[in-house]
């Protein structure tokens, strides 16, 4: 657990530093005595519930992205989790499971951005890894197998804006590989480099 908790901390302080770096020129505006930019870098992180397609099982997701701008071309990168069992539970010992679902994607999106919503849609590959059912012994003992495999991920999310770079959302996703398939939803944070400075 301490490993997944300095993991997330360094992706999410990874991708801060390149904000400025993937920054664009773009217009501004002024809303609430501060200055936004209108083309912005941001950040969602999320937990929902999803759907195994092959075992017709309930799992817990997790996902980080981070969405930025190469010119005027949108992309984004991120982590997503899904398991029979969330991964940060208090008796992770006795609850692990191996039925898991790793994906580590990046993707080619769409976008629209106003004043209190922000609308995107994402597809493109993904590393896909973990490890799955694979059949139970006479003992009634579960048995599982690792994978490694290409697949693809997709998202659609909504996010209301309580400030113009701070917001609620819901994504709706579904990773597809040979291995593993599973579709469902977050409930999501939304955070954007589009603030600039403050009106004096």
């Amino acid at each position: 657990m301490r490993v997944f908790i300095k993991s997330l901390f360094i992706f999410f302080y990874f991708f801060l530093f390149v904000f400025n770096l993937f920054a664009q020129n773009n217009e501004k505006f002024a809303h609430n005595k501060k200055i936004y930019g209108t083309q912005d870098n941001w950040f969602t992180i999320g937990v929902g519930g999803g759907v195994n397609s092959e075992l017709k099982e309930r799992e817990i997701n997790f996902n980080a992205a981070y969405n930025f701008y190469i010119k005027k071309m949108l992309f984004h990168v991120g982590y997503h989790h899904s398991a029979d069992k969330f991964f940060y539970d208090k008796n992770i010992r006795k609850n692990y499971t191996l039925q898991q679902l790793n994906d580590i994607y990046t993707g080619y999106g769409f976008r629209s951005s106003k004043l209190y919503s922000n609308v995107a849609f994402f597809a493109g590959p993904s590393l896909a890894y973990g490890s799955k059912f694979h059949y139970m012994d006479v003992n009634g003992k579960n048995n599982y197998i690792g994978f490694t495999t290409l697949g693809a991920y997709t998202n659609f999310e909504f996010s209301y804006k309580i400030s113009y770079d701070l917001g609620l959302g819901i994504s709706i996703y579904t990773s597809i590989s040979k291995e593993y398939h599973v579709y469902g939803f977050q409930f999501q944070l939304y955070f954007s480099s589009a603030f600039k400075k403050n009106i004096k």
